[in-house]
């Protein structure tokens, strides 16, 4: 089964890292060296050859047993990666006006938050010679990891499918692309993220911290991390629980 990679906002960074920290179980990691092999092309100006003898150099540092000649596969994957693609430096992501007004009218606030990473993601990763912005299948991991959410990739799709056709577009479903339409980068700019590691303190900011009634479904104010009902259906709960317990305790009481 494909294990999808988290997004990186900033992959020299990364690659610093990991020229500084290496591997220290002497285990190859296989993405780290697409970033890696990037890193060589984009910010030390190598050719294709240099970069693989710089990669080789590096992976038997890490592992003296690497074997260049078993291992030519990944090394020319690698190489011709990093021919073909830059690498991502840190930069900032501009929220306007007009997309936190269009995120607002979603009641529900974790389908919000889905579509507020959503839309930092497709902003990061919009190419400036390109019109339309993009999020890709692979990104629903990423989306569950920065909503801090406990669900499944599928959970992600599910929760977003009632948008396509009007939020959302399956613009290339063969290249898992979904284009996304509230993106609104002429309105007036209301928001600049540059921490990456705290998207939700972010969206609070913008947002509030809400939650969906876990009975009705209605947007509620977080009132601390007990919160879990809209004022109605809390009273409604303690209603039922008290109704259990006096049962309970009166065929308790009729035993005896």
């Amino acid at each position: 089964m494909r294990v999808s990679k988290l997004q990186s906002f900033d992959e020299v960074a990364d690659a610093e890292r990991i020229l500084r920290d290496g591997f220290p179980t002497g285990v190859i990691n296989i993405q780290s060296m697409y970033t890696l092999a990037k890193y060589y092309r984009s910010i030390c100006g190598f050719g294709e050859a240099r970069i693989k003898k710089a990669l080789v150099d590096f992976c038997k540092l890490q592992n003296p047993s690497f074997n260049p000649v078993l291992e030519d596969a990944f090394l020319r994957k690698w190489v011709m990666n990093a021919m073909k693609y830059e690498i991502k430096k840190a930069k900032p992501v501009i929220i306007t006006r007009q997309e936190v007004e269009t995120i607002k009218e979603v009641k529900d606030a974790k389908k919000r938050k889905l579509l507020f990473v959503a839309l930092v993601l497709a902003k990061y990763n919009h190419k400036t010679d390109f019109s339309k912005y993009f999020i890709t299948y692979n990104n629903r991991r990423d989306m569950v990891v920065h909503c801090k959410f406990s669900m499944k990739e599928n959970d992600v799709s599910d929760a977003l499918s009632e948008f396509v056709g009007t939020l959302l577009t399956l613009y290339n479903p063969e290249q898992e692309l979904v284009r996304l339409n509230y993106v609104y980068p002429d309105s007036e700019a209301v928001l600049e993220i540059k921490d990456f590691g705290r998207l939700m303190d972010y969206f609070k900011d913008i947002f509030g911290d809400t939650i969906s009634c876990a009975r009705c479904g209605v947007e509620v104010e977080r009132t601390s991390n007990r919160t879990k009902y809209c004022p109605e259906c809390a009273k409604i709960i303690s209603k039922e629980r008290n109704r259990v317990y006096m049962k309970k305790t009166y065929q308790v009481k009729k035993v005896t």
